[in-house]
């Protein structure tokens, strides 16, 4: 299961980039359709003079609004460079920071088409989800007039080679995605504070997935570059943009997305702590297993899965390079990021005048915070966890303690599974029944099983 598991990263990947599909665009390769409700125009070439009359901060917002524009299918690369354009001029640029801190990861995947090939092409993970959503995302991005796009797709960045196992994507994901969202969290930290950023964009008008962009918007707003000058783009009329006007980014709205960014690279830093070399050969293996003792009339064990998986050496070795010490701090900033927004559930959960907010409403509700409590509690030391009711309906109860795992992480996952199996292949003992810390007293074997199965086994904190 875990290896099947670690396979819908992947998924995760090509949702990012599902939005760059589904659009169509004028034939002129360098003239795109957006722009800002603002009655002005924004050119590269401006910028410049401001840069020249000694007003860096007048010229990084002139960059930083030319790249909101941009902010269309096929033209994100671009934008990108806007963004990096205005950092350089102006750190503290709140416009840039908080663009760049999403353009940037998804440059990451510059080339993914041909990166993802063979990996989704893998009989092992083929038809399902993430097989069936690339090849939509390749023919959709195959149809459409977006030569950019198609580019942005399909053309590997240099130096770069497609994955060629789930090994190669696993380290793609702990070095070049994990950096590159750590950038933008600090990015996002620089605007956590501070005033209001009002959005200049309208991705209602100018994005149609069906229909494809909007001729009266393309009309009315266009960003074209010239050789000489750059990029320089033009607003539409208040009346193609009114949809969107004054929607803004708070100091909410900040917390809710570096917190979702920090929960990604915590998911990241948990997948790719131990290496998985091996993975997809030890599913072919267990599969062909699965196969015997079907023909035979028999079960898969899990002494079969052990089996083969201890076949594999460098199978669930934990990575030179993983951050599970770090993944314990980033969690708890997150679940405590979570609970200041719970204190403020008055302000912001179904406020009316946070309607032109990114995020209008945002309500943690009783159940969501005891998971957070919880998970504050599992990650300070020992907890007492309720698993279930035992057959006489009393409550059977588990000693977690998460510290170990992430502070003296065992070496080798596969020195936990069992060693010891009944006549039918399964286990009867572990050779350390703590499973590396995680249940400090040893026992968690003997309390599963005492939990009568059909009331289920839970996991919520046990009562004092």
């Amino acid at each position: 299961m875990y290896l099947y598991k670690f396979k819908s990263i992947s998924l995760l990947a090509i949702i990012t980039l599902f939005i760059f599909s589904g659009c169509t665009r004028k034939a002129d390769q360098n003239t795109f359709g957006r722009g800002s409700i603002n009655s002005e125009s924004y050119s590269e070439s401006n910028a410049a003079k401001l840069v020249a009359a000694g007003q860096p901060e007048d010229a990084a917002e002139e960059y930083a609004r030319i790249g909101e524009q941009l902010l269309i299918p096929g033209a994100v690369e671009y934008a990108d460079q806007m963004f990096d354009k205005a950092l350089n001029l102006n750190i503290n640029n709140r416009r840039a920071n908080l663009y760049s801190a999403f353009t940037k990861p998804i440059m990451s995947f510059k080339g993914f088409i041909p990166r993802f090939e063979k990996l989704v092409n893998d009989n092992s993970v083929k038809q399902n989800e993430v097989w069936e959503l690339y090849f939509k995302l390749q023919n959709e991005i195959e149809k459409v007039k977006l030569p950019e796009l198609r580019r942005f797709s399909f053309e590997l960045p240099t130096g770069e080679t497609p994955f060629n196992n789930y090994h190669e994507f696993q380290r793609f994901l702990r070095g070049n995605l994990m950096k590159a969202l750590l950038d933008s969290e600090a990015k996002l930290d620089r605007i956590m504070n501070g005033d209001e950023i009002e959005l200049y964009i309208d991705f209602e008008q100018a994005w149609q997935k069906k229909s494809g962009l909007n001729k009266e918007y393309l009309q009315n707003s266009t960003c074209v570059k010239n050789e000489k000058d750059g990029w320089s783009c033009k607003a539409p009329k208040k009346s193609s943009a009114a949809a969107s006007s004054n929607i803004k980014v708070d100091p909410v709205d900040v917390k809710v997305l570096k917190g979702s960014m920090m929960a990604v690279v915590d998911f990241i830093r948990l997948k790719t702590a131990y290496n998985i070399l091996g993975s997809d050969e030890a599913i072919k293996e267990i599969q062909a297993a699965y196969e015997r003792k079907k023909a035979q009339g028999k079960k898969l064990s899990t002494r079969d899965v052990v089996r083969a998986l201890r076949h594999y050496d460098d199978l669930f070795t934990l990575a030179d390079d993983h951050q599970l010490p770090e993944l314990a701090n980033s969690v708890v900033q997150v679940l405590r990021h979570a609970l200041d927004l719970h204190t403020m559930r008055n302000e912001i959960c179904n406020n009316p005048h946070r309607q032109k907010r990114v995020f209008p409403s945002i309500c943690i509700g009783l159940s969501a915070l005891d998971s957070i409590e919880l998970a504050l509690d599992l990650l300070a030391g020992p907890t007492e966890i309720l698993i279930g009711e035992n057959e006489y309906g009393e409550p059977v109860t588990l000693y977690v303690d998460v510290t170990p795992v992430v502070q003296n992480p065992s070496k080798d996952l596969k020195d936990l599974l069992p060693t010891n199996f009944d006549y039918k292949g399964e286990p009867v003992s572990f050779p350390d029944p703590s499973m590396g810390g995680l249940f400090p007293n040893g026992d968690f074997f003997e309390k599963f099983k005492e939990v009568k199965k059909d009331r289920g086994i839970s996991f919520t904190k046990a009562e004092k």
